[in-house]
């Protein structure tokens, strides 16, 4: 959330611009860019775009109730290419069950065959999705 332009106006904030024109301050995949690159920039193109607190601290004679505004990171797993990884399981071992149909001529075995690469693909994806849950 963004500080309303009454905090910008009295000076216990700054952003710019002021009211912000769109949606987000900057888009999240330069966000995270950012965030996790070791390397300087030698620009501020996005700096200014993000709330600062001015003078004071948040806490500093502060009331019962507190208001900040700042960066929320909600992370978790990326589930659309979760979903994309298993649509490309199940072509894959569509593909499989095909060829083996095609050569053995055993439906049954090809598509016994199939359901493995598809369970054993799955319970890994699961396996990384708990491992990466319990980091």
């Amino acid at each position: 959330a963004l500080p309303p332009k009454i905090e910008v106006d009295a000076k216990r904030y700054t952003y710019d611009p002021c009211p912000l024109v769109g949606g987000i301050p900057i888009p999240d995949h330069i966000f995270l860019h950012y965030m996790n690159c070791p390397n300087p920039s030698s620009k501020d193109a996005w700096l200014g775009r993000l709330p600062k607190k001015l003078d004071t601290s948040i806490t500093h004679n502060a009331p019962a109730v507190t208001y900040g505004w700042g960066v929320h990171i909600d992370e978790g797993p990326n589930y659309g290419a979760i979903a994309w990884m298993n649509f490309f399981v199940l072509l894959l071992s569509g593909a499989a069950a095909a060829l083996w149909n095609f050569y053995r001529k055993d439906f049954q075995g090809a598509f016994g065959f199939s359901c493995w690469i598809i369970a054993v693909l799955n319970s890994l994806m699961i396996g990384y999705f708990f491992r990466w849950k319990n980091e």
